[in-house]
Order: C-alpha cells, then sequence, then structure tokens
C-alpha cells in the first residue's frame, strides 16, 4: 500500500506504508494475506490535507519466484523501480480510497 501524495499534495512522495510479497493464489482466494512481509502495515496518518492511498496486487512471474527482501526507506519508495527489479507482471488488481 502507497500513499503517493506524502508529505503534501504541493511536493509529493510516494510513501510506503504496506509490503508483502510472495502471497499465494489459494491464500487470496481464501481472504488470507499472507506472505513475506518486507514492511509492516502502517496505517494512513495523513498530515495534511486528502492523501490517495494505493493498494497493489502483482503476480509473479513463475510459481518459483520469490522477493525476500527490499532494503528502501518507507519514503521515496519507486514502485515502478521495484516492480522492474522483481520482474513483476503488471498489476492484476489496484484499489484506491482516499483519507484526510
Amino acid at each position: 500500500m502507497v500513499d503517493p501524495d506524502a508529505p503534501g499534495n504541493k511536493f509529493p512522495q510516494t510513501w510506503r506504508h504496506w509490503l508483502v510479497t510472495n502471497i499465494t493464489g489459494e491464500d487470496i482466494v481464501k481472504g488470507n494475506v499472507k506472505g513475506t512481509v518486507l514492511t509492516e502495515f502502517h496505517r494512513p496518518t495523513p498530515p495534511n490535507g486528502e492523501h490517495r492511498y494505493m493498494v497493489f496486487l502483482f503476480p509473479l512471474t513463475s510459481n518459483t519466484q520469490q522477493i525476500t527482501g527490499y532494503s528502501g526507506e518507507r519514503n521515496h519508495f519507486n514502485i515502478n523501480q521495484f516492480v522492474s527489479e522483481n520482474q513483476l507482471c503488471s498489476p492484476e488488481a489496484s484499489y484506491m480510497f482516499k483519507t484526510s
């Protein structure tokens, strides 16, 4: 889950709120988000104004692919770079909500 509006709408940067990898399709069908937690969940707490929050579901390119680490900071998260470096496919699903 990312907030592309942090720290504010005037000078946006992408803040990573939650990153889980290696979730199986079986777990998704059951509603269990079990996998490798690379970034613990941080609930939305926009410091100013309205912020968009986005959740993406990227399928792995093979059944043997595993993403086991990410060392970047929460702020300035580049989701396109993460997708490219891990050779992920286009998003299978996404969800966006706003809060202030």
